[in-house]
């Protein structure tokens, strides 16, 4: 039998506390018993490491760091530090039912006021566990070389209209966080005035990004390959007009027919994106701007990307010992199970920069967004978005007049 490593660690601070036996990961080197595993947000529906989720006794919610405005509590002076659980600090969590903070549950636990000790029959019943009994990663992947890739937009359309109601749920009026703590503002800064511009929202999702422009006076036209997506994004309403159909394949669209083409990251998720920088470059008018947020090609993609962290699914930044980068040329599909099953492709910067290049476009925009101060006080456990650049965000001018382009671009 093997002992769970938060019960034996917590027993070298405090002899009174009893070692479970371990019921999870129990061939890795963090095995653990049920009281120290994963539990599901109710908010997202993810299940998170028992250090970044919190429960609500008014509610009976719970809610974890990843979705929820979050507080680092230090306690370096109490027990819970320097006699009991060796632990400084402790998460506090925005219960977005009631709204107050409540501690996570590795500090719940150490108050007695863990649900499943104030309540006896959710400990018999494993309430808020994760089904799950053992987990490696947090996002497995599985990689096919892009000469192996076999899926066609119609595969890729019912991928992500299978995963669109689940998908919208993380957005609010302004996206999701990511969106609207860190992304939103660079394409603003981007594209700056819109009044009277009309825009290509290529790969427009729901819709936010293009009923946010159209609040800012553009004349909006979403395109996406997604019939769920675009069901939800005509639901919401509002001026934008959308169309169903694959950025290589704009052929509904008129020759320069938008000022500005914005795209927020979509195109690392795009099959043929050589074909929809063709078609992207046709729609646009000579002169216009392209703005566009990817996954930074650089880390977010390769074969065998990710956190190395001890354990694999902590929440505490400390936990994270380094960002895992390898195989970074090879160009490959990635199929991802997260929200549901979704596909993504790796490329190295060069190929979303070349095709641009080769038709004149002049890059006039270039940055590696970085979560400011004020995220990191709502959002302090992202911290970690400040030892890598999780994004890319680049704006291209279009040359006045038509160039050559070098035949197979």
């Amino acid at each position: 039998m093997t002992d769970c490593r938060y019960c034996t660690a917590i027993h070298a601070h405090d002899p009174a506390y009893s070692i479970r036996p371990a019921t999870h990961n129990c061939d890795t080197d963090y095995p653990r018993c049920d009281w120290h595993w994963r539990y599901v947000c109710d908010a997202c529906g993810q299940p998170r490491h028992f250090n970044g989720v919190t429960w609500c006794p008014t509610c009976g919610r719970h809610t974890c760091v990843e979705c929820s405005p979050h507080r680092r509590v230090d306690d370096a002076r109490e027990a819970w530090a320097r006699e009991a659980w060796g632990w400084g600090y402790y998460w506090a969590v925005q219960c977005p039912a009631c709204g107050e903070y409540h501690p996570a549950l590795d500090r719940l636990e150490y108050e007695g006021r863990h649900p499943w000790q104030v309540d006896p029959a959710a400990e018999a019943a494993r309430r808020g566990l994760s089904a799950e009994v053992n987990r490696a990663d947090n996002v497995p992947s599985t990689f096919i070389p892009l000469d192996q890739d076999d899926l066609t937009d119609a595969d890729i359309d019912r991928v992500w209209s299978d995963m669109a109601a689940v998908w919208d749920a993380r957005y609010t009026d302004e996206g999701d966080a990511s969106r609207r703590l860190l992304l939103n503002e660079v394409m603003f800064r981007m594209v700056g005035d819109v009044a009277g511009q009309r825009i290509l929202d290529a790969g427009c999702g729901a819709g936010y990004l293009s009923r946010l422009l159209a609040q800012r006076g553009a004349e909006m036209v979403g395109v996406d390959l997604s019939e769920g997506l675009l069901a939800l994004a005509r639901r919401y309403g509002g001026d934008p007009t959308y169309h169903h159909g694959s950025l290589s394949d704009l052929g509904f669209i008129p020759n320069a027919s938008f000022d500005v083409i914005v795209s927020m990251v979509v195109l690392q998720d795009v099959r043929d994106y050589v074909g929809a920088v063709v078609e992207l470059d046709r729609v646009l008018r000579p002169g216009g701007l392209v703005a566009f947020t990817i996954t930074h090609p650089c880390f977010n993609g390769p074969p065998g990307y990710g956190w190395e962290r001890h354990p694999f699914d902590s929440k505490r930044p400390e936990d994270h010992w380094y960002w895992r980068v390898d195989h970074y040329f090879q160009r490959a599909r990635e199929d991802w199970d997260w929200l549901g099953h979704g596909v993504s492709y790796h490329r190295p910067l060069t190929d979303y920069m070349a095709p641009w290049l080769a038709r004149g476009y002049v890059l006039v925009h270039f940055e590696e967004p970085e979560a400011p101060p004020d995220v990191l006080a709502t959002y302090p456990s992202r911290d970690v978005y400040t030892r890598i650049p999780y994004f890319l965000a680049l704006a291209w001018h279009k040359p006045p007049a038509a160039i050559a382009v070098a035949a197979g671009d």
